[in-house]
């Protein structure tokens, strides 16, 4: 039996059809077609890189650094200047930096009044287990069991190791607690567990999800959550986001085998025959990963086909949902108080798809048909 299989024809090229690929896309709720979601990648990493060339020429200038430092330098120059711990140091310190910091997010978020926040939910925040490493690249959020009784419970995953230390810093911090926890994941999700719909208390839509946390990143940064060092989180921010655009090329690649679709307007090898390979020097030009930090990313596109690309596909949409209810309903709001407005609208529906939110917002009368 062995001899046989060794025998037959095999392949590490594993691949969909690309009509399966689209349907499986469009199963979750996403009507764009490949085509479109590649520009969107590729214009989305070129408007990304604009922004970080701006702020490295600011940031250069602020640190006396030389004129020719690259964004990757200044990149881990920071790093080390707003380094939360010491090198060889106890790696579970960390945690309770994160802690701290979601602490500060939420008066941040109550002195304005920005976000409805339900009274009875909580936030754990853990280290990933060894375990789930190799597939949580930086942190992830399980949700509150929606039919459970009683507080709506999150618990937030990080990841640790030596080789990540560098990415847990006074500016990356802040911006990890706002996409898990509140305003992020956990505030979506535990207002979504309390909807009367039993489908949308349950039912996870990864483009409206992700959409709303990467959204947020900026929402933030633009309410001046992070003061002084608004240009240096921005930066910092900027380059992780960039893993957006990425994610889109790699999984349209991984779903497909068309490795056109990793032209996005890069400087990287794509001359591998190795899926993972030309796949990491993708992710490896956009976001300066460390080698670990990439593997794990990879090894959770690989599980999530139509996953990655919700990211980028999701900011879009609800990005544009909130200019258009603005047209629609802002002339006689003050931005803050449409904000208030988007987001209790937001989190009152519950889970469900983008495209099926955008009839919701039609149908209440907050955008135009």
């Amino acid at each position: 039996y062995t001899a046989r299989l060794v025998e037959m024809p095999s392949t590490s090229q594993i691949h969909m059809d690309r009509q399966d690929a689209e349907k499986l896309v469009a199963l979750k709720g996403i009507d764009l077609g490949f085509d479109a979601l590649h520009r969107m990648a590729a214009d989305f990493l070129k408007e990304t890189f604009t922004v970080i060339e701006t702020l490295r020429s600011k940031l250069v200038a602020k640190y006396g650094l030389e004129e020719d430092t690259s964004a990757k330098a200044l990149q881990h120059y920071l790093h080390q200047q707003f380094a939360v711990s010491e090198p060889g140091s106890d790696l579970n310190e960390i945690l309770d930096c994160y802690a701290r910091e979601q602490d500060k997010v939420v008066t941040f978020v109550e002195q304005r009044n920005l976000f409805p926040i339900p009274d009875d939910q909580d936030l754990q925040i853990l280290r990933t287990p060894g375990f789930m490493e190799a597939t949580i690249p930086a942190g992830a959020m399980h949700s509150p069991p929606p039919f459970r009784a009683g507080k709506k419970i999150s618990q937030v995953f990080l990841t640790l190791s030596e080789s990540l230390r560098d990415e847990h810093t006074r500016l990356s911090i802040p911006g990890m607690m706002i996409h898990e926890g509140i305003p992020g994941h956990h505030l979506h999700l535990a207002s979504a567990a309390t909807h009367p719909s039993t489908v949308r208390k349950h039912y996870h839509s990864n483009d409206q999800a992700e959409g709303w946390t990467t959204m947020l990143e900026d929402y933030m940064l633009d309410m001046g959550y992070m003061g002084d060092l608004t240009d240096e989180a921005r930066f910092i921010w900027k380059y992780d986001i960039a893993r957006i655009g990425a994610r889109v090329a790699i999984d349209l690649f991984f779903m497909t085998g068309d490795k056109s679709y990793l032209e996005v307007g890069m400087e990287c090898d794509l001359s591998s025959d190795d899926s993972f390979v030309v796949a990491g020097n993708l992710l490896k030009a956009v976001t300066g990963f460390v080698d670990d930090r990439v593997q794990a990313e990879l090894n959770w596109y690989s599980q999530a086909r139509g996953y990655p690309l919700s990211y980028l596909t999701g900011n879009r949409l609800v990005w544009q949902l909130k200019r258009d209810m603005k047209k629609q309903v802002g002339a006689d709001l003050e931005d803050v108080d449409l904000d208030r407005k988007f987001h209790r609208a937001f989190l009152d529906c519950g889970d469900m798809p983008m495209s099926f939110m955008r009839r919701k917002f039609t149908s209440e009368g907050l955008v135009a048909p």
